[in-house]
């Protein structure tokens, strides 16, 4: 996949979601996740199913600004989270954060910047063909400033902190959580600290524990699959089609520089089939273009390259036993929250 995720994140979110009520087994399925994925920790979605789960997790706890809540009662994130901890001091930490993100999401970009005496670590997911959810960005942040306060044993304060979403109605939990001047609607999710924080020493960090953990993550990382694997790059090129109103498999397979056959024989040597790809794309965009609200739902069938509404219609309640109009009313998220 294109933007992959890996399940034991997924797990964890989903676990802190049940301490604070949210009934996490309707969030399972309400986005189709299927619940034998979490014993196969090879596992991996995709990046619109985790902004679906995100959606879903807000709109079921009724509460906007779940994702700031969620770390109190996340745990480390297995391997990937142990090897940071172990970090000696929070910059290092920072940094390895970047480095070692592919392991639980492959489309995340993490940045530590230092000019001076200001330091700016930035979280972005480039070419997301879907809007972050809000909660996704909140929780992101929050995680980090949570779990480092705890980890250094101080409670330090942003120089400023930023988010890509538009600013909400209340941003009183914004408040009591950062203590920090808040920005919204900046290009990138962003935390500016002071460069001499970086220096502060993580208070349970195992030198030897840190020299193991970090070899054992990086072969981790040299045994993931590359990014641009053949289906991950189908699935991209069927992005791009949508785009431009071809979706076509001739149009596909010329796209990626495949005759026809050739790309008919790998997609079968893969265990699936082009109509089945162009599917699993039009369910997940569906479902999460009529959870944004902003789309009419004619506009969202011509995105997905339907010719008709009626076809659009028919292939969606197909999918989900409800017609869009139906999916919509039952999954209305906070409008505080929309553009």
């Amino acid at each position: 996949m294109q933007n992959a995720v890996s399940i034991k994140p997924v797990q964890g979110i989903l676990d802190a979601a049940r301490h604070c009520h949210v009934p996490i087994e309707k969030v399972i399925a309400a986005i189709g996740l299927n619940p034998n994925w979490f014993d196969d920790l090879d596992r991996r979605i995709s990046h619109e199913m985790l902004c679906a789960m995100w959606q879903e997790i807000t709109r079921r706890s009724g509460d906007p600004c779940i994702g700031l809540r969620l770390p109190e009662f996340s745990q480390p994130l297995h391997i990937f989270g142990y090897a940071i901890l172990n970090s000696p001091n929070l910059g290092r930490a920072l940094e390895r954060m970047g480095q070692y993100v592919r392991l639980v999401h492959t489309g995340v970009e993490l940045t530590l910047t230092i000019e001076g005496n200001i330091a700016r670590f930035t979280h972005d997911i480039p070419g997301s063909p879907v809007r972050l959810p809000v909660a996704l960005s909140q929780w992101v942040l929050a995680t980090i400033v949570w779990r480092f306060r705890q980890a250094t044993g101080k409670d330090w304060v942003p120089l400023q902190v930023k988010f890509q979403h538009p600013q909400p109605t209340d941003i009183s939990a914004y408040r009591n959580l950062f203590r920090a001047p808040l920005g919204f609607n900046h290009p990138v999710d962003e935390l500016v600290l002071d460069a001499e924080l970086l220096k502060l020493p993580l208070l349970k960090a195992d030198p030897a524990l840190e020299v193991i953990l970090d070899r054992h993550v990086r072969e981790l990382l040299a045994n993931l699959p590359k990014n641009n694997t053949f289906l991950d790059s189908v699935r991209w090129a069927i992005h791009e089609g949508l785009r431009c109103g071809d979706v076509g498999m001739e149009g596909i397979s010329q796209r990626l520089a495949y005759s026809p056959r050739t790309f008919q024989r790998k997609l079968k040597e893969a265990g699936t089939s082009y109509t089945g790809l162009l599917e699993e794309m039009r369910q997940q965009l569906s479902v999460y273009y009529l959870r944004e609200q902003s789309l009419a739902v004619s506009e969202i069938a011509f995105l997905l390259g339907f010719s008709e509404n009626s076809a659009f219609h028919h292939a969606f309640k197909r999918w989900t036993g409800l017609s869009p109009g139906e999916f919509r009313l039952s999954h209305s998220i906070d409008r505080s929250f929309s553009s």
